[in-house]
């Protein structure tokens, strides 16, 4: 008798389920890591325009007018930026919301906002996960 070489269809059809398993598993967990990655594009496009305003206000003692005012996107283009004035110009706050995948995604961390007092915030994060 002459013995065949290969593999049956039962040991095919176990890899591809380890492989399934195991892809279940890890892809979710790799999106999420990259989520938080691309979370420092929104922290650091707040912050940099925190520091355009603060300096606009020491040249003109308001936040009036100060370039930075209205929308953008971040760096990488992940998430868009919006500065808004409040109290006639006597603060400001700057939000980042998602604007392109994977962090659209991002359902820990929707939008992050940052405040002329220094504030950071996030929702619908309460446990200041997000910055």
């Amino acid at each position: 008798m002459k013995k065949e070489k290969g593999f049956t269809l039962i040991e095919v059809m176990i890899v591809v389920a380890i492989i399934g398993i195991i892809a279940v598993i890890a892809v979710p967990s790799y999106l999420d890591n990259i989520r938080r990655a691309n979370r420092a594009d929104a922290t650091t496009s707040l912050t940099n325009v925190a520091h355009q305003m603060q300096r606009c206000y020491t040249l003109n003692n308001s936040y009036t007018g100060c370039p930075s005012i209205g929308t953008r996107t971040s760096d990488e283009d992940f998430y868009t930026i919006v500065v808004a004035l409040t109290d006639a110009g006597a603060g400001y706050t700057a939000t980042a919301t998602p604007a392109k995948t994977p962090q659209t995604g991002d359902s820990d961390c929707a939008s992050l906002t940052l405040n002329n007092l220094g504030q950071k915030s996030a929702s619908p994060d309460s446990e200041g996960r997000c910055w």
